[in-house]
């Protein structure tokens, strides 16, 4: 295989769903972008190998092949072949934690449909959705979006992934290779997330602390006294996350914290 370089970048506008754009086919934008991509590098468009294209939300003219046409409307040789990928997955629903009591008011077991993700993204959902267990997947099923039914589709799951590969490339076969393939699924927990740590009293009971994860380590027992803490942490935090730490001192052994 021959190496792969990024040369350069470039992107239409940024429109949403009936908007100014609402008029222009994705082919004719992704079209667009390709062309001025060659024809702004000096680059052959024999020379091209190949048109890839990621799309999401495919609905009627666009379920077709993009990158192959857009390829085309770019002016590309036919002999450049086009590829495009897309990922969708249907979910179900579960109950919301409310304010961290667990008793949210969100109707559980209703199923969502297929809905468009991104592959190799972070895609975040308007509402909780739930991984069941096989016996909640074919009796507690409530239906599309509230109606009386069982989890309907491939293989009757509550979590289902399909994704779609077309080309016009002969050489190309679409494999999916489950040994390296996952999804990671993050619940984001708390409802009402503690604001003012001095005020909250929920803070002061490590059994009432709505946090999503805690540590507490074991009781150190200091042979000399001290006037500082150094605390030494490696871990990863999300962008939308954070990590604090607090102590407590006591003369007593065996304290509760």
């Amino acid at each position: 295989m021959r190496s792969a370089f990024i040369v350069d970048g470039l992107r239409t506008p940024i429109g949403r769903r009936g908007g100014s754009l609402k008029g222009i086919h994705a082919i004719d934008l992704l079209g667009l972008v390709i062309e001025n991509l060659v024809s702004r590098n000096g680059i052959d468009p024999i020379d091209v190998d190949d048109v890839i294209a990621g799309c999401v939300s495919q609905l009627g003219e666009q379920t077709g092949n993009v990158g192959r046409n857009a390829a085309l409307a770019a002016g590309l040789p036919e002999t450049v072949p086009g590829t495009t990928v897309n990922a969708r997955m249907k979910t179900v629903t579960g109950t919301s934690l409310a304010d961290g009591a667990g008793d949210g008011q969100d109707v559980p077991f209703a199923d969502e449909g297929w809905e468009a993700v991104t592959l190799n993204k972070t895609n975040y959902l308007d509402s909780p959705r739930l991984i069941a267990s096989r016996i909640n997947e074919t009796s507690s099923h409530t239906g599309s979006h509230g109606s009386s039914s069982d989890i309907t589709g491939a293989g009757q799951r509550s979590f289902n992934l399909r994704v779609n590969l077309n080309s016009s490339d002969s050489r190309l076969s679409p494999i999916i290779d489950t040994q390296r393939m996952n999804a990671i699924l993050v619940s984001n927990r708390i409802d009402a997330p503690v604001m003012n740590y001095a005020g909250d009293t929920r803070i002061s009971n490590i059994f009432t602390d709505p946090n999503a994860c805690q540590y507490i380590s074991k009781e150190n027992i200091l042979t000399n006294g001290a006037t500082q803490i150094k605390i030494l942490l490696n871990a990863h935090i999300n962008v939308y996350s954070d990590i604090r730490a607090f102590y407590a001192i006591s003369d007593t052994p065996n304290f509760n914290p």
